[in-house]
């Protein structure tokens, strides 16, 4: 049985991080976490059991090395300055609701 070319499956996806293993240092091939996939609303596509959920591994594809201190004092720096364009933004679109 074939697919139509115009139906795009509708997919619930869901990944779950393991927070002990995503900090890096990570080796290549770790398992970081999984992710649920599952057809929506029940649809089937026309020949699969919508009901069914697969679980696959989240895995490293290659060796993720720890940032240096300056890249970490980088990323900090715009997280901050990030943190204050997000309040100034959401105090200004206040005003208009």
């Amino acid at each position: 049985m074939f697919q139509k070319q115009t139906t795009e499956p509708k997919l619930d996806e869901k990944v779950t991080l393991d927070e002990k293993t995503v900090d890096a240092p990570v080796k290549k091939d770790t398992k970081v976490g999984t992710m649920t996939v599952q057809l929506k609303d029940g649809d089937t596509l026309g020949y699969v059991d919508g009901k069914k959920t697969d679980t696959i591994n989240v895995v490293t594809k290659d060796d993720v090395d720890k940032a240096n201190w300056f890249m970490l004092m980088l990323y900090s720096i715009g997280d901050f300055f990030t943190g204050i364009w997000d309040y100034v933004v959401d105090g200004i679109s206040g005003w208009f609701n």
